[in-house]
């Protein structure tokens, strides 16, 4: 289950928005890569950086998709895999219960990246766009 929103942004150039997009992800130790899809839509495919992550539940990973229409940046949110939450905190619980602990944390950090995404898409498309200001 993922997320939708649109919001309006003038004169965007979208190729820069998403290779800042990438680098910022990339700066927050996400592996991060863009693919084209048979739809025209971009996909920013991102994961937490190190393979420990994963053995422990705390791999992080969504695929956020832009798409620009006119004067809208339609962008969409959703999980990359769940399932290794679900997987290692279930082994975890069992095996070794203190590491249900990183899978909890690991999940609790990808139900909050979407919204600093949002934010980070909303601050970039606020100061690079001639939006107008509501009065």
């Amino acid at each position: 289950m993922g997320e939708i929103r649109s919001l309006k942004a003038v004169e965007l150039n979208f190729q820069e928005l998403v290779e800042e997009l990438k680098k910022w992800f990339i700066e927050d130790n996400f592996n991060a890569q863009v693919l084209k899809m048979e739809d025209g839509r971009t996909l920013v495919q991102i994961e937490k950086q190190g393979s420990w992550r994963k053995i422990v539940g705390m791999s992080t990973a969504l695929n956020v998709i832009l798409s620009q229409e006119a004067q809208e940046l339609k962008i969409e949110i959703g999980p990359g895999r769940w399932i290794d939450k679900t997987a290692s905190g279930i082994i975890s619980m069992l095996l070794f219960w203190p590491m249900s602990i990183t899978a909890i944390l690991g999940a609790w950090d990808q139900m909050n990246l979407p919204e600093q995404i949002f934010k980070y898409i909303s601050s970039y498309i606020s100061s690079h766009c001639k939006n107008e200001q509501k009065q």
